[in-house]
């Protein structure tokens, strides 16, 4: 006869061992199996609740519980043949507590190498972009719910549904039933990340560089278009100017004789061309210092302000 086992509470372990008390309270989520305490015999099977047993058989409790394989990271390969982390885990519940007991050898164990084939299979066809992605974490299974295999997978999500499948056909035969399969996280080397990183942080500087570049032509087209339209303002404004002053010697000659005007308005375009100073010859006549006083008009309205000769005398004529 096996003893209970103790707990390190001082309770009984009742779900380690078998044990030989003649009255039992199965709890929620369990099963009993009852044998015979001297040949192992005579096999049944008890729900949940309250139960009598015979002196000379001795029982187990069965957790029915939804418990989690949770295995270790392991290192797989990607479509690009970079080594990725992935750290994934089962859900499992036993549906047939006999063949638990009875088949199950090690079956998690044995589910652990069958999930890791399955994984080399599917992430060798994927980019760790792409799993990087992907929600790994599927629908539980529902009771009475007959789960279906996807002949022809095209998304992840669907391949991880087969591996579910592929599982759960497995761990049929020990009395089991894979309810989840859920990826907890994927991750690259660190030596792989550390390298993605500085290419990450490279690309970034690099755009930095054309962003700043692009906004220093523009900014120098700016600048030029600037200047461009101050030139053409100033342009303007020394077109309005000298127009304002042809207006004004217009003004100032309309009573000289034609060919008088006309000499002066020659000179004026000569003037506005190449800053010269306006110098008329005074032949002695009337005309003449009216042509002077047109000439100061010219400078007037030419510079500014300018000094016009006073009217002189009229030289005396010598015999």
């Amino acid at each position: 006869m096996n003893k209970e086992k103790e707990s390190s509470k001082g309770t009984v372990d009742n779900y380690a061992v078998y044990t030989t008390r003649l009255f039992k309270v199965i709890p929620k989520n369990s099963a009993l199996i009852v044998r015979n305490r001297f040949n192992g015999k005579n096999v049944k099977i008890k729900d949940e609740g309250f139960t009598f047993l015979s002196p000379f058989s001795e029982s187990k409790l069965i957790s029915l519980a939804i418990r989690n394989f949770d295995y270790p990271k392991a290192l797989y390969e990607d479509s690009n043949g970079q080594d990725i982390i992935f750290d994934i885990a089962i859900t499992v519940k036993v549906i047939k507590p006999m063949e638990y007991e009875f088949l199950n050898t090690n079956v998690e164990a044995e589910l652990k190498q069958l999930l890791e084939s399955i994984l080399r299979s599917i992430i060798r066809k994927y980019t760790y972009e792409e799993l990087s992605k992907c929600e790994f974490e599927l629908p539980e299974y529902k009771e009475g719910v007959v789960p279906l295999y996807i002949d022809d997978p095209i998304t992840i999500e669907e391949e991880f549904k087969n591996a579910r499948f592929r599982l759960d056909k497995f761990a049929q035969k020990y009395g089991l039933a894979v309810i989840n399969l859920y990826g907890k996280s994927i991750q690259q080397t660190p030596e792989i990340q550390e390298a993605y990183n500085k290419k990450i942080i490279a690309e970034r500087e690099a755009q930095a560089s054309i962003v700043a570049k692009e906004a220093e032509l523009t900014r120098a087209k700016i600048d030029a278009e600037i200047l461009k339209t101050r030139a053409e303002a100033e342009a303007l404004a020394e077109q309005q100017k000298v127009a304002a002053r042809y207006r004004a010697i217009l003004e100032a000659i309309k009573d000289l004789p034609p060919e008088k005007q006309a000499e002066i308005v020659k000179v004026f375009s000569l003037e506005s061309k190449g800053k010269a100073n306006v110098f008329m010859s005074v032949d002695g006549d009337e005309s003449a210092k009216s042509g002077l006083v047109a000439g100061a008009a010219i400078s007037s309205a030419m510079h500014g302000e300018a000094d016009i000769p006073e009217d002189t005398e009229e030289p005396k004529k010598t015999k």
